[in-house]
């Protein structure tokens, strides 16, 4: 008699399945190590390249704010710190794309 089984029978399907959940999980462990790895990498970035730029260009912008007050504490006439404030402004720009240039290989 020809009929419907009521046992259990393993399917190809449900085999493969199995096979694609294993890879999911397989791309996903990878996927996973693979985005640590570039979060490391720009931390790393961060921390030798930019940070040690900003802080020279912090220290530049300093000692450019020290000129200026000196300039304008010493009396120099308003068209005289005008000029002051330009070429200071001008050093600074020059010194800037200095470093950012020097950084660059």
């Amino acid at each position: 008699m020809h009929g419907y089984s009521t046992g259990h029978h393993d399917h190809p399907v449900s085999g493969v399945g199995t096979l694609l959940f294993l890879v999911l999980i397989v791309v996903a462990v990878m996927l996973f190590f693979s985005i640590r790895g570039l979060i490391r990498d720009a931390r790393s970035l961060v921390d030798d390249e930019i940070k040690p730029s900003l802080k020279a260009l912090r220290d530049s912008a300093n000692s450019i704010k020290g000129v200026a007050s000196v300039a304008t504490g010493a009396g120099v006439s308003a068209a005289g710190g005008n000029a002051v404030k330009a070429m200071t402004f001008a050093m600074a720009a020059r010194r800037g794309i200095g470093m950012i240039r020097g950084r660059k290989k």
